[in-house]
C-alpha cells in the first residue's frame, strides 16, 4: 500500500539535494561545535561520516512520512511533480519566484526588526555567531531544503493529518483552524530547535529562550502559509531567501556600513 501513496522519484530528489544541503552546512556546524568535537573520541572525516549517515536516515524516515501525509490532506509539491514529468516551464519557476523570494525577504527583514527591538527592549545585546560569512552562505541550503522537508513536509503535514481527524472541513480534507494550528505549531518547533546552536554562544536564559521562538517562529510561519497555499518548493525558495538576506546580505551590509 505505502508504494502507491509514494512517488519513489520524488523521493529519491528530495533526499539527494537533502544529502547536498547536509554537506553544504557541516563547514558552518563543525566551526560551530569545534570546542565539543574536540573532546569527541572520532577522526574528523569519521564524524562527518557518522553525521551524513545520520541525517540521511532521518530525512529518508521524514521524506517517506512527510509524502504519505501530505498527500492524504492535499499539500502538494507541484513543481517538483511536473519537473518528474518534463512539463516544468521557466514561467513555473518564475512565478513561484516572484512569491516565494519578496516573501522570504520580506520574513527575514521582521527577523532582523525584532531581534533589534527585543534586544532594545530587554536591554541585551546578542552576541553574534563567529562563523565566516561564507560559511552561514553555503549553510542556507540547509535551512532551505533540509529544514523545509523536516519541519514542513514532515512535521507540519503529520501535525495537520492529525488535527484534521477533530477539525474536518466539508470536503474531509482538515479544516483550515487545522492547518493553521500546524503552521504555529511547526513554528514553534523551529525555533526551539535552534535552541541548541544558541547555546553555544550563550546562556538560555527566559529572554534567549523567547527570542529563538519568537524570531525563528516568524519564518516558520511565513514557510508553513507558503506550503499550504503554494506548495513546498515555495516555501523552500523562501526559506532560502530569508537565510540569504540574514547569512549574505545583512552581515556584509554591517560590514560596509562599520568601515565608514
Amino acid at each position: 500500500m505505502i508504494r502507491k501513496l509514494i512517488d519513489w522519484k520524488i523521493f529519491t530528489l528530495l533526499l539527494g539535494v537533502g544529502v547536498i544541503g547536509t554537506v553544504a552546512v557541516m563547514p558552518y556546524a563543525l566551526g560551530m561545535q569545534a570546542n565539543a568535537l574536540a573532546e569527541v573520541p572520532f577522526s574528523l572525516p569519521m564524524i562527518i561520516l557518522l553525521s551524513l549517515a545520520q541525517t540521511t536516515v532521518l530525512l529518508s524516515v521524514a521524506i517517506i512520512v512527510g509524502l504519505v501525509a501530505s498527500k492524504r490532506i492535499g499539500l502538494r509539491l507541484p513543481l517538483i511533480t511536473k519537473f518528474l514529468a518534463g512539463q516544468l516551464s521557466p514561467t513555473d519557476i518564475a512565478a513561484m519566484m516572484r512569491i516565494a523570494v519578496p516573501a522570504g525577504l520580506l520574513a527575514g527583514a521582521a527577523i532582523i526588526l525584532g531581534d533589534w527591538l527585543g534586544g532594545y527592549w530587554a536591554d541585551q545585546q546578542f552576541p553574534e555567531a563567529v562563523a565566516p560569512i561564507w560559511q552561514g552562505t553555503i549553510a542556507s541550503l540547509y535551512g532551505g531544503i533540509v529544514e523545509e522537508i523536516l519541519l514542513r513536509l514532515f512535521l507540519m503535514s503529520v501535525i495537520a493529518w492529525l488535527l484534521g481527524l477533530v477539525f474536518r472541513a466539508d470536503n474531509g480534507q482538515p479544516a483550515p483552524l487545522a492547518f493553521w494550528l500546524a503552521i504555529i505549531a511547526a513554528a514553534v518547533l523551529f525555533g526551539l530547535g535552534h535552541l541548541p546552536a544558541t547555546s553555544l554562544l550563550v546562556d538560555l536564559t527566559p529572554y534567549v529562550i523567547v527570542r529563538a521562538i519568537v524570531l525563528n517562529g516568524i519564518g516558520g510561519i511565513v514557510f508553513g502559509w507558503l506550503f499550504w497555499k503554494r506548495g513546498l518548493e515555495t516555501a523552500m525558495a523562501a526559506h532560502f531567501s530569508t537565510d540569504i538576506l540574514l547569512q549574505l546580505i545583512w552581515p556584509v551590509a554591517l560590514l560596509i556600513f562599520q568601515g565608514f
